[in-house]
Formats: C-alpha cells, sequence, structure tokens
C-alpha cells in the first residue's frame, strides 16, 4: 500500500473579539446621509493595501474591509457604514479587516457596493503566499510561525483545518486537533459531523471531543458542494505510516473496539469529503476551489450545552425496536437515524438527550445513555443496521412525563435526540489524571461503579470494552485495573440483564466483580443467591467492597464512578468523601 505523507501543520488565523452592539440607523437614514455635504466631501481613494495593512483595521473604532467590485478587491473605511447596516452593527464588526467578498456576495447578491463608493481607501494586494483571513475560507499554505498567545484557549492549543482538491469532483477537509497524542479506548467515537440544509446550501457541523475539550467547526458551504457524511475520518501517524478509520468502519465503529496496541493516537486529524453537486458547471468541477463558502464557528469548548428551545441541537430517528424487558419497568428501543444528515457515535460515558412533546404540545427532555446491541438475539442484531443506530434502555415510572411517552412509542414513530454531550472523558478510564505524558498517565489499580437502577447504562459499555479487551491482549490482562460494579434496585425485576453481567463476569474473571443490591426483599429465593444482597446505599457496604490490600487511599489507586438518581448520587459523594477518597478521582454521570 502506498505510504501516505502527513499534511503539514497548518495555523488558522485568530478570529477578532466580537464587539459590544451598537444601535444601528438604517439604510433609510445612509442614503439621506450621502446625499449630505459630509459624505459628499470624501474622495475615494487608491492606495495599494496589503493583507497585513488590512488585517490592522479591525477594532470598532477604525473597520476597514475588501470587496470585491468589477474584478478588484477594493478596501472600504467602513467605520462609519456599520452605524447604518441593517444587518447590525456587530455583522460589520465581526468581518472587519478581511476580505468578506464572499460574505457580502451570499448576504446582498442584488446590492452594488456603490452606496459605499467614496468610503473606498484603495485596492488589496495579494501576497504570493496567499495568507488565510478570518471569517472567509480562501486557501491556505503552510506557516511556520511559532502559535500566538490568541491562539491558545486556558493554555490548550486550537486546532487549524484546512482543504486540498482532491479531483474534479471532490475537496477534502481536514482538521488537524493540535494534540500531539489523543487518548482514547474507542477514538473513532470522538468525531461527529450534521448536515443541515437551508435555501439550498449546507451548513456542516464537525465536532471532535479532545483529551480534555471539544473542538466546533461549522461551516456554511457554497451550494455546488454537499458534504459525504460516509467519508468522515479519523486520521492518525504511526512511526512507519499513516492510518486512517472512517466512523463506519464496522470494526471501528463498533462498541467492541479498542487499540490492541494501546490507546493513543498520534498527531490525530479528521477529515470529510465535499462532493460537487449533480448540476455543477463543467467550468466548476475543472477550478481549483479558491473558496468553500463562510466559518459560522471555529472554537474550542468545554462541554456542549443542550437547550430545548433549538431545534438545530436535536435531529430525529425513526423507532425500529421497541420493547418491554421481560415483567420488568424497563423498555429497550432502537432509534435510526438518516445517514445522510447524521454521522455520530456516542463516546465512552456520553449520553444524549431525548426530546418528546405532551398533550398541550411543550416540550420535556431528559438524558439517556445509549447501551450496547449485545442484549439483543442474534438474529435481531443481523436484521437491522448498527452503524447509524442508538440503543437506549429506558426506565418506565408510573408518573414520569418523559418516560411514559417513550413507553408508548412504537416501530415507525419518530423520536428528537440530541448530539452526545458529557462532563466526563473517555481518556480518564485509561489512568490517574495530573498530565497526558506517558510518565504521568498511570493506569487504575481498581474501577468502581456504583449504579442506582437505569443508572446501569454507561457501565454497559466499560464492562463490554474490558471483555474484548481482556479477549484480544491476554498479556494485558494482569496489569488491568480490576472492576467492582454494585448495581442497586428495588425489586428483583428490576435486575433485567442479571444473565448479561453474569456472562461478563465470566469472561473478566476474576478481575470483575458484580454485586446487586435490593431495597425490597420480595422474593426468600433471591438472598440466597450469592450476589444479591438486600440492603440499601451505606457507608458500610461500600467500605466493603473496597479491596483490603488498600490500607489507605492512593491518588493513583481508585477510580468512582456514579450514576443514578440525584439522591442517590449525593449520597455516594458523600459516603466517598468520608472514606477519604480523592475528589478528583470521584466522577458522577448524568445519564
Amino acid at each position: 500500500m502506498e505510504e501516505k505523507i502527513p499534511l503539514p501543520f497548518l495555523l488558522t488565523p485568530h478570529e477578532p473579539q466580537k464587539p459590544a452592539r451598537k444601535n444601528f440607523l438604517g439604510i433609510g437614514h445612509w442614503n439621506k446621509y450621502t446625499r449630505g455635504d459630509e459624505y459628499l466631501s470624501l474622495t475615494p481613494e487608491s492606495h495599494s493595501i496589503s493583507e497585513d495593512e488590512l488585517m490592522k483595521h479591525c477594532s470598532p473604532e477604525d473597520m476597514w474591509m475588501a470587496l470585491s467590485q468589477n474584478g478588484k478587491l477594493r478596501v472600504y473605511d467602513v467605520t462609519k457604514f456599520a452605524e447604518y447596516h441593517p444587518g447590525g452593527f456587530d455583522l460589520i464588526a465581526t468581518n472587519a479587516g478581511t476580505d468578506a467578498s464572499e460574505e457580502f456576495r451570499r448576504a446582498h447578491a442584488y446590492v452594488s457596493v456603490d452606496m459605499i463608493s467614496r468610503l473606498q481607501k484603495g485596492y488589496l494586494v495579494r501576497s504570493s503566499r496567499r495568507r488565510p483571513m478570518p471569517n472567509f475560507l480562501s486557501p491556505r499554505l503552510p506557516v511556520s510561525r511559532p502559535i500566538s498567545k490568541e491562539e491558545r484557549i486556558k493554555g490548550r492549543t486550537k486546532p487549524t483545518w484546512d482543504w486540498k482538491t482532491i479531483s474534479s469532483s471532490t475537496v477534502t477537509v481536514e482538521i488537524v486537533l493540535g494534540v500531539r497524542e489523543l487518548y482514547s479506548p474507542l477514538p473513532a467515537t470522538h468525531c461527529l459531523a450534521v448536515c443541515s440544509r437551508t435555501d439550498g446550501t449546507s451548513v456542516l457541523t464537525l465536532r471532535v471531543l479532545r483529551n480534555q475539550d471539544y473542538y466546533l467547526l461549522k461551516l456554511r458551504l457554497l451550494p455546488i458542494f454537499q458534504p459525504d457524511l460516509t467519508s468522515l475520518a479519523l486520521n492518525f501517524s504511526s512511526d512507519r505510516r499513516s492510518t486512517s478509520r472512517t466512523v463506519d468502519d464496522p470494526v471501528y465503529a463498533s462498541p467492541l473496539t479498542v487499540l490492541s496496541g494501546g490507546s493513543r493516537l498520534l498527531n490525530p486529524r479528521l477529515a470529510i469529503d465535499l462532493r460537487l453537486t449533480s448540476n455543477t458547471d463543467e467550468h466548476s468541477r475543472l477550478q481549483q476551489f479558491s473558496a468553500l463558502g463562510a466559518t459560522l464557528e471555529d472554537r474550542l469548548i468545554d462541554t456542549p450545552e443542550v437547550s430545548s428551545g433549538k431545534v438545530e441541537d436535536f435531529f430525529s430517528c425513526r423507532v425500529v425496536i421497541s420493547r418491554r424487558l421481560g415483567n420488568s419497568i424497563y423498555r429497550y428501543l432502537r432509534l435510526l437515524y438518516h445517514p445522510d444528515e447524521v454521522r455520530v457515535c456516542v463516546p465512552l460515558l456520553h449520553h444524549v438527550f431525548v426530546r418528546v412533546f405532551d398533550a398541550s404540545g411543550e416540550p420535556h427532555i431528559r438524558p439517556y445513555t445509549p447501551c450496547c446491541i449485545e442484549f439483543e438475539s442474534a438474529d435481531r442484531q443481523k436484521s437491522e443496521a448498527t452503524v447509524n443506530s442508538l440503543d437506549l434502555l429506558v426506565k418506565v415510572y408510573e408518573l414520569g412525563c418523559v418516560s411514559t411517552i417513550l413507553d408508548k412509542l412504537r416501530p415507525g414513530d419518530n423520536l428528537q435526540v440530541s448530539l452526545p454531550v458529557g462532563n466526563m472523558f473517555p481518556s480518564v478510564l485509561l489512568g490517574c489524571p495530573g498530565g497526558f505524558d506517558e510518565d504521568s498517565l498511570r493506569p487504575w489499580r481498581y474501577i468502581y461503579m456504583l449504579a442506582g437502577g437505569s443508572g446501569i447504562t454507561p457501565f454497559l459499555r466499560v464492562l463490554l470494552l474490558n471483555s474484548h479487551f481482556s479477549s484480544i491482549d491476554e498479556k494485558k490482562t494482569a496489569t488491568a485495573p480490576k472492576l467492582r460494579l454494585l448495581w442497586f434496585n428495588r425489586t428483583l425485576d428490576d435486575i433485567v440483564l442479571e444473565d448479561e453481567l453474569s456472562q461478563y463476569a465470566s469472561r473478566l474473571h476474576p478481575r470483575l466483580i458484580v454485586q446487586h443490591i435490593l431495597s425490597e426483599n420480595d422474593s426468600a429465593d433471591s438472598l440466597k443467591r450469592p450476589k444479591i444482597l438486600n440492603g440499601c446505599l451505606t457507608e458500610d457496604l461500600v467500605r466493603s467492597f473496597i479491596s483490603p490490600e488498600q490500607s489507605s487511599p492512593q491518588p493513583d489507586a481508585n477510580l468512582w464512578m456514579i450514576c443514578g438518581p440525584r439522591g442517590f448520587n449525593t449520597a455516594a459523594v458523600g459516603i466517598l468523601e468520608t472514606l477519604k477518597e480523592y475528589s478528583r478521582n470521584v466522577h458522577v454521570l448524568q445519564a
């Protein structure tokens, strides 16, 4: 196979800080102003203006921008005009110091630049090594300058991105993630893509989960481009060659996948292809594209926010399986989403929100953690697509608003689901935090999981991952962390996954111990089972499951993960504080 050469490290300029909003007067007032003596006394200038000079004029008191007019890039001082701009002062200020030709063309296809002709300062002279301009998707060339302070957020390097023409019908967008190594047991689940169409154009949203934050890039593409979401791939370099894994790769997308050689990707990059639409003329197909569209968002975020009032936060899924699990109060749902609109795999320890509407039309949202497809029979797994699916385990409460609506869903119904979010990063599973380098990342000795009711779902994939890892790399099993799962339920019927958990315990023996705790003793036979206790969450119970070999807590000894109702989570955190477990090693999951 031909060796792939990694692309050079590319830098994206810092986006200008958005100034405070100012009141604007409107275009009618501008037309009146252009007939006054002040405007008529101005004389258009014809100086040669470099890109560096243009970029200096980006403050609210001094705003220049370049606009294409009759085949030339004319530079205008739009400081005065911003007060009259119908779209508001902020939009002008955001594009100040840039070549805003594409933004102007898309927003004002039938508006002449002549209305500000007397504000002309000169003509933009492009350098032989064209630089990227903020807020405009122009071609970028490799840059070797050091990273500026503005390109770091809280000490973290912001990713950079670029594109290249692959063929007459394909352009590839690539994001250099800005981390030397990406730590994750399931790296392919770290990237997602969403494509929405408005007024004939596509808005492409790309989001990448890094070691300790997220990167969001949102592009409004020219009408000639259509994203190919099936091409979404996480590329990385090894010692000898560049490697690529797509989200659709059946091995990589599966929750069973781990890196047999470890959990670190060197120099990770995200790539996705843009295809030319079928109605693109031949001239457009043969050109080297100078623009893709416009940048809507390009930033680092700590935790993605989901708001019930924003429709774009959710995508539509179709229910293909809906059934109660035995005599329990749990309903199992399998959801399929459209592969041309969404490409998403939920990262470990992350969840989604579902949104439903009550009889009066009011929206309600609730978090759920997608679980594993292993809980369906083999025949069902083979008959249903799984690459673009989500599986939910819903605990139905008699008076629960969301769960009772979900309980009524049947195959063919639609359900709105959010993009995955989470307050715990998968890299935590790999070792004690405190730095992400080989010397400071130490594997946990014990991983404790405290689950209350449906709070079991985040831990199912953790167990599945460890189970598969043990089967493909037996040499590392001896040094792998020991696993302890305590699952609290009310009755025996609530333990809907007893057989599956027993299988995990068998595969991971002696690393994994599963203990069921029931708060109600509804069966005399239940207490005869060695893995079922009667009781509730107490300090003595938790203490009894801490390994006796640990005479005192150590910083890198125990990872504690808690998931359940709010009262359960609060009580568990309080108990661990009493037991003097390190607070930075205690994590509460939301769903």
